[in-house]
């Protein structure tokens, strides 16, 4: 059951159709989802790793990897901690950095649920495009997942020079779109650089919440919906 929820900053109800003419959505955790793509990853490093195999399940393995990544906001990368746990593994941070930027696109996928949605917008004529924080890997990403060929702009801070939530990556986004601000939507899991920095441009904001709380010193966003796939009633598909 979808579910969509009216902020703040919104006028209309559940259920209103909002007038738009495209979408730009972040990548992680917003169109893909990098927990379950991350939890594939420390699997493979399980199967690749002797001296993990023989001091943890898989299932206790992953969870302490996941626990070593903070979602991807560790301190320092999570190979580090996995390092300073099983000192028997050799490889360095070059090895390691290589094996992650190599192997963790490919544990990515798009959900038939994200598939359709995209399908629906593109029969509506409904532009959309993508604007994401991070480095080469995130392009790798797009096009394990199928995206890079369908969506009308993809652009990644790396190659701007800009990360969210500058206003300028966000209005690069648009013009490539081809909208203007106001007839545009963002849809981020991220307040502060998703709706903070689509707020900031004048754009409606839609934020993917995966049962969270909002935070109070971010500005609200138009919108709140547990997944993205929860934005057809809004977008009247």
């Amino acid at each position: 059951m979808s579910s969509l929820y009216l902020s703040g900053r919104g006028s209309g109800g559940v259920g209103r159709t909002l007038k738009i003419s495209g979408v730009l959505f972040d990548l992680d955790d917003t169109l893909i989802d990098r927990g379950s793509a991350f939890r594939r990853l420390a699997g493979k490093l399980y199967d690749a790793e002797p001296a993990i195999r023989n001091s943890h399940t898989r299932n206790e393995a992953v969870r302490l990897i996941e626990e070593f990544d903070k979602g991807g906001y560790s301190a320092k990368p999570y190979w580090w901690y996995v390092r300073e746990r099983w000192p028997e593994i050799k490889r360095s941070d070059p090895e390691f950095t290589t094996w992650h930027e190599v192997t963790f696109p490919w544990c990515f996928e798009a959900s038939q649920g994200v598939l359709r949605l995209l399908d629906d917008m593109d029969r509506a004529n409904l532009q959309w495009g993508i604007i994401t924080n991070g480095g080469p890997i995130q392009r790798r990403k797009i096009a394990a997942c199928g995206l890079g060929d369908r969506a009308r702009c993809v652009v990644v801070s790396s190659e701007v020079g800009i990360a969210k939530p500058d206003s300028v990556i966000f209005e690069d986004g648009l013009k490539r779109l081809g909208v203007s601000a106001s007839s545009a939507l963002f849809a981020g899991d991220n307040p502060y650089t998703d709706i903070a920095g689509a707020h900031a441009v004048g754009m409606k904001t839609a934020w993917v919440r995966m049962g969270r709380d909002y935070p109070q010193d971010a500005p609200r966003p138009d919108y709140t919906i547990e997944r993205v796939t929860d934005l057809r009633p809004l977008l009247g598909l």
